[in-house]
């Protein structure tokens, strides 16, 4: 299946980063050195706004499916986080990271006044 030229550029950018299996190897499970959106659309030179970041989402979504790009979030992230990515160089790590946080934090509670 071909690829957009979109991501056949987040690929070459994310030839900047450690693939995943290098990451795991030297840090398992530790996400904090794996890329983030903004530094992908920072390398591409592309403005930073919300339509470029839904297109860049989008696409690192699509490179994740294809097996491409390992897709992760930390432990402990805060609402509207992004996802971490890293290439994955083994075909038999598609899919690899996780689907989310396992702990949110800063999640919106609605504070009710207590009838007293």
């Amino acid at each position: 299946e071909s690829l957009s030229p979109l991501q056949r550029d987040i690929l070459a950018v994310l030839e900047e980063w450690p693939t995943f299996e290098m990451a795991e190897a030297a840090a398992p499970a530790n996400v904090k050195d794996w890329a983030l959106p903004r530094d992908i659309i920072r390398s591409l030179g592309m403005p930073k706004t919300g339509a470029t970041r839904a297109t860049i989402s989008r696409a690192l979504l699509r490179l994740h499916e294809k097996g491409l790009v390992a897709r992760a979030s930390g432990e402990l992230a805060d609402v509207g986080k992004s996802f971490h990515y890293l290439r994955i160089s083994n075909p038999a790590n598609a899919g690899a990271g996780n689907n989310g946080p396992s702990i949110i934090l800063g999640t919106a509670r609605r504070h009710t006044k207590h009838a007293r």
